[in-house]
This record gives structure tokens, C-alpha cells and sequence, in this order.
């Protein structure tokens, strides 16, 4: 009995209260490896302040940009054991880069310690621009970043479409510019930055989501996989098996199209550091506090604990897995 109760303590999971003494007066770093002033540096400073109030330390963002975010990632992955590091940024891009073969950290090297949003991706056209889904004629998508195969082309192949991807933007207004003076017909940006960019320049049309089931900031653009999805829809009349395949590909852009404001970990951190960094990040990410500076600066926050982000990657990675002699193929096929 007397055994039995040690270990019902020893479970228990630690709180954010029981860990302030191991944390408090210590210097902790958050990287963020993008340039200051975007997205994920203000998701980092709102969220810096907060943990700092609960545990009494300190905690510095420092932004490292660079080779398309390794240099901050890999700060993170290489941090040591007793290294007070935690990284602030979007997994799925750990993801994308194993399928292409690029030289990257594992996700597997990380853990996740909680998540404060995960924006979907949509296209956009120009409102003048009718979308015949049905048609495989040649579709011209602006560039510019190196998400093309996940975000652009691998929903293409769902959708039975030949897309040609016109380079050389150097960022998603530009992209959105050369829609509309009919440069190129198709572009992607993140819900929510889509929202603002609609509001700010006239001629834009969200036209599909790339997701399972209606975007609610878009209700009236279709959407990609799922029940009544647009390539459940184009499948109808294929066989099983054809169906079966793309309507895969369509579930695992959903998953790979996502860009989550995340928070991790080197794999090799102090496991009582890592317990407590699990409380602390699940009370700092649900509390009411963050939730305020957040709608102060126009920021979502639709938190996510450490445990189940966690689920929800290596979810992903079993699914990418199931499909990685198709995913090569068309890796292949896209070069």
C-alpha cells in the first residue's frame, strides 16, 4: 500500500505553482527564427511576459532568421540538458522539409510543451476569376516561399490539377499584386493573414480552404477534404483505390498546410525541467492574462497543452509514414 502511494504522488503531474521555486530568479531564452515584428515574434513576446509573471524568472526572446528557420531550430535542438531553451515556431515545417529530403532537424528531437494557435491555409484568387475545379488545364500559382510542394502542389495532385509555379516573389504582398494584375491566377496565405490582406486590397477572393470541413473565417470558399469536400466531389466517378489515394493526399495537405505557433524543447532536456515546463506553458498559454495582451494586438489564441500538440504530431508523422512511397514519387515527380 505504502508503495502504491508513492507512486500515485509521483504521477501526479507537477502544476505551475508547485514548479515556481525550481524556476523562479533563472534566465530562460525563447527563440523565434524569423526577423522581429512578424507573427511568431509577437506570439512570443506576449507569451515571454506571461511566463515571466508566473515563475518570477526571466525570459528573453531572441529572434535568429536564417536558411529558411534552421538556424533558430537547430539552437533549439542542440540546446543541452540543463540549457534554459525553448523555441517558438511552426513544426509542420520539420515535416515538409523530411519529405523533400532536406537537411533538417527530426521533429522527433523536439518536445512540444504546449501550442498557442494553429492557422489553416487558403487560396485566393481574383473575385473576377471563376475556379472550374473540374478542369486540369494548366494553373499558374505565384511563389514565394519554399512550402510550394506541401501548400501548392500536393493538394494539387488531390485535386487531379497541372499547376506551374511562377518564382521570384519576395513575399506574400508581391504575390497577391501579381494576382491582380493577372501575372499569375492563384496564391496561399494563412486564414488569418488573408483576412487582413482582403480587407486591405480590393479584387481578392478566398476560393477554397485547404482543409477538412468548412474555415470558419472563410464559410463561403469550398474546401479541400472531408464530406463534401471538393476532391470527394472529383473522385466520385474514380474507382476505390483512386479515390482512396487522393482523398489521402487531400487529408495530409490538411495536416501539413497548418501553421502552428508552437512551443518545444530539445529532446534532451532535463526530464523534472521538462514536467514543469509543461505546467507552466499549459497555465501561461489558457490564461486570461494572455488571452488580453493577445486581442490588444489583434492576435488569436486558441491554446493547445503540451500532451495533446504532442498526439497531434506524431499523428502526422504515422500518417505521413503510411504514404511515403507515394509522397516520394511525387516529390520526385515535382522537380
Amino acid at each position: 500500500m505504502i508503495a502504491l502511494l508513492a507512486f500515485l504522488v509521483m504521477a501526479v503531474p507537477a502544476s505551475a505553482q508547485q514548479c515556481q521555486p525550481m524556476l523562479e530568479d533563472k534566465r530562460f531564452t525563447l527563440i523565434v527564427p524569423y526577423g522581429p515584428g512578424g507573427g511568431f515574434d509577437s506570439y512570443a513576446r506576449i507569451f515571454a511576459s506571461q511566463f515571466e509573471s508566473l515563475t518570477n524568472s526571466g525570459m528573453r526572446v531572441r529572434n535568429l532568421p536564417g536558411a529558411g528557420a534552421m538556424i533558430g531550430i537547430n539552437t533549439v535542438v542542440e540546446a543541452g540538458p540543463s540549457d534554459l531553451i525553448l523555441g517558438l515556431f511552426n513544426p509542420t515545417t520539420l515535416l515538409n522539409d523530411m519529405i523533400l529530403g532536406r537537411d533538417s532537424p527530426d521533429v522527433s528531437s523536439l518536445i512540444f510543451l504546449g501550442a498557442l494557435f494553429t492557422d489553416e491555409t487558403v487560396w485566393v484568387t481574383r473575385t473576377d476569376n471563376p475556379v472550374l475545379f473540374e478542369s486540369s488545364e494548366n494553373r499558374l500559382f505565384a511563389l514565394a516561399s519554399n512550402t510550394d510542394f506541401t501548400r501548392i502542389l500536393l493538394p494539387g495532385y488531390a485535386l487531379g490539377w497541372n499547376i506551374n509555379l511562377i518564382r521570384g516573389y519576395t513575399g506574400s504582398t508581391e504575390a497577391l499584386f501579381a494576382i491582380l494584375r493577372e501575372d499569375v491566377d492563384y496564391f496561399y496565405l494563412a486564414s488569418v493573414l488573408l483576412v487582413n490582406q482582403i480587407q486591405s486590397m480590393e479584387g481578392l477572393s478566398a476560393f477554397m480552404s485547404l482543409t477538412e470541413g468548412l474555415n470558419p473565417l472563410f464559410p463561403e470558399a469550398a474546401y479541400l477534404a472531408g464530406a463534401g469536400g471538393v476532391v470527394e466531389q472529383l473522385t466520385s466517378e474514380l474507382n476505390v483505390q483512386q479515390q482512396r489515394e487522393r482523398q489521402d493526399l487531400a487529408m495530409l495537405t490538411v495536416e501539413l498546410a497548418k501553421t502552428h505557433r508552437a512551443i518545444s524543447i530539445s529532446r534532451s532536456a532535463d526530464a523534472e525541467l521538462v514536467d514543469c515546463l509543461l505546467a507552466v506553458v499549459e497555465a501561461a498559454a489558457f490564461s486570461d492574462e494572455l488571452q488580453t495582451s493577445a486581442a490588444a494586438q489583434n492576435l488569436v489564441v486558441e491554446p493547445k497543452n503540451g500532451a495533446l500538440f504532442q498526439r497531434e504530431i506524431d499523428r502526422v508523422e504515422v500518417l505521413i509514414e503510411s504514404k511515403w512511397d507515394l509522397l516520394q514519387e511525387l516529390v520526385a515527380r515535382s522537380r
